[in-house]
């Protein structure tokens, strides 16, 4: 799968997604499963429009998530038609 190029709207929201996301498993400390579903989880990065700079994807974000970690992840895509 080759890297999506992404603007500032996307790495804005991937920036948002990765501060929930660690506020989510330190808050959720005591829970013995923390689980983790990427419905529209795509490639690892992509690539800012403006620089080229890799940015990472959601599975990457959560994947890095923490401490404590998430304990079940999932990640799905749709295959591509073309």
């Amino acid at each position: 799968m080759s890297a999506r190029f992404w603007g500032f709207w996307t790495r804005g929201k991937l920036d948002l997604l990765q501060g929930y996301l660690n506020a989510f498993v330190r808050a959720s400390t005591r829970s013995p499963d923390r689980l983790y579903l990427d419905l529209f989880a795509g490639g690892p990065e992509g690539q800012y429009v403006r620089t080229g700079e890799a940015i990472a994807s959601s599975p990457r974000i959560a994947l890095s998530a923490g401490p404590p970690p998430f304990t079940v992840l999932r990640f799905f895509e749709q295959e591509s038609t073309a």
